[in-house]
């Protein structure tokens, strides 16, 4: 995820956790993971026009905005 590896090893994690939780409540978990993916997909958007307009991001930044 935009050079934060240990960021996008954790957010693999939770998708898995996400996708066994589903499987053993048959899909009830899948609902719950809906918004951890939008607020990933979110925070990801953010470090990319972070990226693209020169600014530089730490590992575990989350959706920063530049002073």
């Amino acid at each position: 995820m935009l050079g934060q590896w240990q960021k996008g090893l954790v957010g693999i994690a939770i998708w898995i956790c996400g996708v066994v939780l589903s499987i053993l409540t048959c899909g009830i978990g899948s609902i719950l993971m809906i918004p951890v993916v939008v607020l990933l997909a979110i925070d990801a958007y953010s470090q990319a026009s972070l990226l693209k307009n020169g600014h530089v991001i730490g590992q575990w930044t989350f959706f920063s905005h530049p002073l």
